[in-house]
């Protein structure tokens, strides 16, 4: 190994080393302005060029600064052209272990084929679920959309997505993509609350002032007529809440017996809790004030909606069917 200072238009970045969807580096270049390079790149000689597959976000910055005539010399320690395990070794170590991978990186990575997903899956950085769901919707994102996307999170000052609300995006039409990464990341929704993107984005009372200060525009939704809102079975979470609803219900009722010697009220009707029907649950991201009531959304023709205030649990009729009304907060 030695030490050199290469002009960095010999330089090229390794391909198999180029595995991030997005290279933020303006803080980097920055810095490189200001101090200088401070810790040298790995790289290897081939064909009278140089191949840097350690420090490609350093290269990158030197790079530009090249460009504006600031800084044309890259710091690189010569090696050999490292072995495909070794070098996926290293690559591994910059980008997983040194330095965040962003979702987006993540599913790049999966997109490209990269021997980096290997590493990534064996030390558990992501998971089979994770790959499986990146590959489902590889020819339906664009890694323009990831970058857009990634750009939305770091003005919001937040990363919010996970792979599975990349899944419901996929799914999704383009149209409303980024308004709903906008409400995803501003509301902080869990991907798993969603069973049905237009209907939900539809209901929701996001900040459409500061979406359009991003240039996102809240698109017209495709909300199907007289579907309820986001059913779907039971989740195990949820089935214990009803078992607790419940339990503190049966306990009220034992609380209110009447006193020794008083008149005995009449009995009450077993309760329809236990009566087994589909749950319809509600996302309701407005404050409702009236204890026990939640506002129901009905989808009716073109985007609007039907509110009715019901009881947490009842048995509502909708379209000749039963249905059992669960709240599930927003943000």
């Amino acid at each position: 190994m030695s030490y050199v200072e290469i002009p960095a238009e010999r330089c090229e970045a390794d391909a198999d080393a180029v595995i991030r969807a997005i290279y933020d580096i303006e803080d980097l270049k920055n810095s490189i302005e200001k101090v200088g390079q401070l810790e040298p790149v790995l790289a290897y000689q081939k064909n009278g060029k140089y191949y840097v597959y350690v420090g490609v976000r350093r290269l990158f910055a030197i790079k530009e600064l090249a460009r504006e005539g600031k800084l044309n010399k890259v710091k690189a320690i010569l090696t050999e052209e490292p072995a495909g395990e070794e070098k996926y070794r290293k690559i591994y170590e910059e980008n997983a272990v040194r330095s965040e991978m962003t979702l987006y990186d993540k599913i790049y990575a999966v997109w490209i084929g990269s021997p980096l997903v290997e590493e990534l899956v064996k030390h558990r950085d992501i998971s089979e679920h994770f790959v499986r769901e990146a590959r489902r919707v590889k020819d339906r994102i664009s890694v323009e959309e990831l970058r857009r996307w990634y750009g939305i999170e770091k003005a919001l000052g937040a990363r919010q997505l996970t792979i599975d609300h990349i899944a419901l995006l996929g799914d999704a039409r383009k149209e409303i993509r980024d308004y709903a990464v906008f409400v995803f990341v501003s509301l902080k929704v869990p991907a798993k609350i969603v069973s049905n993107l237009e209907i939900f984005l539809a209901s929701v009372r996001a900040d459409d002032a500061r979406a359009r200060s991003l240039g996102i525009e809240r698109p017209a939704f495709n909300v199907p007529a007289n579907e309820p809102a986001l059913m779907r079975p039971l989740l195990p979470e949820e089935r214990k809440l009803v078992e607790r609803l419940e339990r503190e219900k049966r306990a009220s009722k034992e609380e209110n017996q009447p006193e020794e010697g008083a008149e005995p009220e009449e009995e009450e009707e077993p309760a329809e809790q236990a009566e087994e029907v589909p749950v319809l649950l509600i996302y309701d991201y407005d404050v409702v004030r009236e204890p026990g009531k939640v506002v129901i959304l009905y989808a009716k023709e073109e985007p609007r909606v039907e509110m009715k205030k019901v009881e947490e649990g009842e048995v509502v009729e909708k379209d000749g069917k039963r249905y059992r009304v669960r709240v599930q907060a927003g943000a």
